[in-house]
């Protein structure tokens, strides 16, 4: 654990995953001792809700922004069908995603549009990851615990048949930019879902800036600006 947790020291902590041609799954455990030790709650209870987080981590040219919810929520709310995570019975295949699931991520965020300045920024899948509702918590609190939530089955493939609706998800992007100190805006489908309950947490260089909650409605783009800003 101490090794991974390492990687906090790199620039682009994330971008390691965009490289991976695979996904580790082991227990989420591990991952539990951290949360403990720095007195965070873990979000299995707000998964029970329709709420969404997002963790912003601003450093090295890019924006890392890491999502978390309920995968029936995010995949309404943002029109996304999800192809490669569900069988045809619309079964999770969770012994699928040892071959990647970036193409699922980009699924994902096909019909998000990010930006900053006006400029429209292509959102790198790193990875995306569903857990199911009953396991584990899962700690997701900054960008070390997105990259483990993305990255790490918290359980073994479930022997029972499991749908979206039985399940959260947490997925990974990269958006590199020269200014990723500016406001980040993002639109999704004016169709798609209802209005989401965002709980932002916004990071520059490991560091804590900003946290708050904000209703993201369909028609209307969401601008997540640091602290201070307009």
């Amino acid at each position: 654990m101490s090794g991974f947790l390492s990687l906090r020291t790199l620039p682009g902590v994330a971008r390691l995953l965009g490289a991976l041609s695979f996904i580790v799954c082991l227990t989420l455990l591990v991952a539990l001792p951290r949360a403990s030790s720095l007195g965070v709650d873990t979000l299995g209870a707000d998964m029970l809700s329709n709420d969404v987080t997002l963790i912003l981590e601003r450093r090295g040219g890019a924006i890392e922004l890491f999502v978390g919810g309920r995968a029936d929520v995010l995949s309404t709310s943002l029109d996304a069908e999800l192809v490669g995570a569900v069988n045809d019975e619309g079964h999770v295949q969770f012994a699928d995603f040892f071959s990647g699931t970036w193409t699922i991520a980009e699924d994902l965020f096909g019909n998000v549009t990010a930006s900053v300045e006006n400029e429209t920024l292509p959102a790198h899948a790193m990875s995306l990851m569903l857990h199911p509702l009953d396991a584990p918590s899962v700690p997701f609190y900054d960008s070390v615990d997105g990259v483990l939530a993305v990255s790490i089955c918290s359980v073994e493939d479930p022997a029972a048949d499991l749908t979206l609706d039985d399940n959260a998800l947490y997925a990974g992007f990269i958006l590199y930019t020269d200014d990723n100190e500016a406001p980040l805006t993002l639109s999704r489908p004016m169709h798609a879902g209802a209005p989401l309950m965002l709980n932002v947490r916004d990071y520059t260089d490991g560091a804590l800036t900003t946290s708050y909650s904000i209703m993201w409605n369909p028609s209307e783009p969401l601008t997540l600006a640091v602290a201070g800003q307009v």
